[in-house]
């Protein structure tokens, strides 16, 4: 890509420069082709990390974590889904994305006892 181009070219820079017993100019590639390195590293982390998830679930990701980190503590949301069966892996993403355990899912019918619903509805309500 356009990362290993770059890289590849500071340091073909920095072993001419290295050639030309300029040493400042050398380091400073080299110091240059490392920050690409991270760029390209942190973007391919990221790519890996996002992997699989639909460009829904990643907007609402982004939503969610926006509104966490505007209203800390104090938010609260409620998501509605179509199938009851994304319920629970939405909640896992989410909570793996905020760094702890924040979300959680309540479902109707068979999919959720009655006891869990209500317990994951309290906690709602209350903050928790």
């Amino acid at each position: 890509g356009v990362c290993t181009d770059v890289i590849l070219r500071l340091e073909q820079l920095g072993n001419e420069a290295q050639n030309k017993k300029s040493v400042a100019e050398a380091q400073e590639l080299r110091h240059e082709a490392q920050a690409w390195q991270e760029r390209r590293d942190n973007m391919r982390q990221e790519q890996e990390q996002h992997r699989g998830r639909t460009q829904k679930l990643q907007k609402l990701v982004e939503l969610v974590l926006e509104l966490h980190e505007e209203l800390q503590e104090e938010c609260r949301c409620i998501i509605f889904v179509e199938q009851i069966c994304v319920a629970a892996p939405i909640a896992n993403v989410l909570n793996r994305e905020l760094g702890k355990s924040l979300a959680t899912h309540a479902s109707g019918g068979a999919n959720m006892s009655e006891s869990a619903r209500r317990l994951n509805m309290d906690k709602f309500r209350s903050g928790r």
